[in-house]
Formats: C-alpha cells, sequence, structure tokens
C-alpha cells in the first residue's frame, strides 16, 4: 500500500476504494465519490509485479471465504472485508514505527 501511495500519489480514501477492475495494463483509473469525478494514475512496473503477487496471496488467504468472493476490492482486512481508515494508518504505522526501531 505505501509502494502504491507513494508511486502513484494516490489519496487514502482512493487507495481504499480501488477494485481489482480499476486496474489496466499501467495504470489505475480511480473514481472519486465526493468530487464525482474519475483520474487516471500511471503505475510503474514494479507496482503492477507487487499487485500480482498481492492477488496471488490474498486469493490463498480468501480460498474459503464465500464474502470474499463477492467483494472485489484490491486490500481487504483479515476477515475479508473493505479496509477502514483507521486500519491502514494503524497497520503501516506499526509497521514503520518497527522498521525505525531496527
Amino acid at each position: 500500500m505505501i509502494m502504491l501511495l507513494a508511486d502513484t500519489g494516490i489519496r487514502l480514501a482512493e487507495l481504499r476504494n480501488l477494485r481489482d477492475d480499476n486496474f489496466s495494463k499501467n495504470s489505475i483509473l480511480s473514481k472519486t465519490v465526493r468530487a464525482e469525478r474519475t483520474e487516471l494514475f500511471f503505475v510503474s512496473p514494479i507496482i503492477l509485479k507487487q499487485k500480482l503477487k498481492y492477488d496471488r496471496a490474498k486469493s490463498n488467504y480468501f480460498e474459503e471465504w464465500n464474502e470474499y468472493q463477492q467483494s472485489n476490492f484490491v486490500f481487504l482486512g483479515q476477515r475479508g472485508k473493505k479496509l477502514s481508515a483507521d486500519m491502514v494508518v494503524q497497520r503501516d504505522t506499526r509497521r514503520l514505527w518497527k522498521l525505525r526501531k531496527q
């Protein structure tokens, strides 16, 4: 998530609302709810490669979950639901704090 935020400049709310069908060969088409507009973000090949790895891991983790099959959000929580803004900030802040201490 941090790589995607840094690479594209996408906003956190747009990141949480990303669906698998928003990705194309080298870009992301994001629809903002508040402003009712679409934005095109170009993505580096490294990000696309990481997304493929993430998709494989996500499908293995949620293999038996029926709710996951209905939700095609890119980033999901442990229970297969869409991430809340608090979850994203807390999880990534903890990771960065641990890296800082090393």
